[in-house]
């Protein structure tokens, strides 16, 4: 009887540790967990070669060359004419806002903004306004 009552007590034991192993799982999965939406930005479909001579304070221009790719990367030239040592080159990731079609190059002192409009780019001010005044249509830069 002893035997009989330990059997029964050895194989309750063994059946309630088999029941509560981790591999019985729940696999049910709700309506939520399987909707996963995905965001994606706009694609950059601004890329082309845009030149052009910007304003100079103390020399006759800026030769302009800004290369803007479909990877949303830039590459600006500056030639500054008549001056010695007067080219100068950034690269870098474009920060695109696709609402208002306006690039942001560089960071800090040395970003940048442009407004894309058709075929044309317009340098902006640093808080993203157009250019006023009477060489305001000189800012802007013309895709080749």
């Amino acid at each position: 009887m002893k035997k009989n009552l330990f059997f029964w007590g050895v194989a309750a034991l063994l059946f309630g540790l088999v029941s509560c192993k981790p591999g019985n799982k729940n696999t049910e999965t709700s309506e939520n967990d399987q909707m996963i939406e995905t965001v994606q930005a706009p694609a950059f479909d601004k890329a082309g070669v845009y030149y052009g001579v910007l304003p100079c304070a103390d020399c006759s221009g800026i030769e302009t060359t800004l290369e803007l790719m479909s990877d949303q990367t830039y590459k600006l030239t500056q030639v500054y004419q008549e001056k010695e040592d007067g080219r100068f080159e950034s690269s870098g990731t474009i920060m695109w806002d696709a609402a208002s079609n306006i690039v942001t190059l560089g960071e800090g002192e040395d970003m940048t903004k442009w407004l894309i409009e058709g075929d044309k780019v317009t340098m902006l001010d640093k808080e993203g306004n157009k250019p006023v005044g009477e060489l305001a249509d000189q800012y802007v830069l013309t895709k080749k």
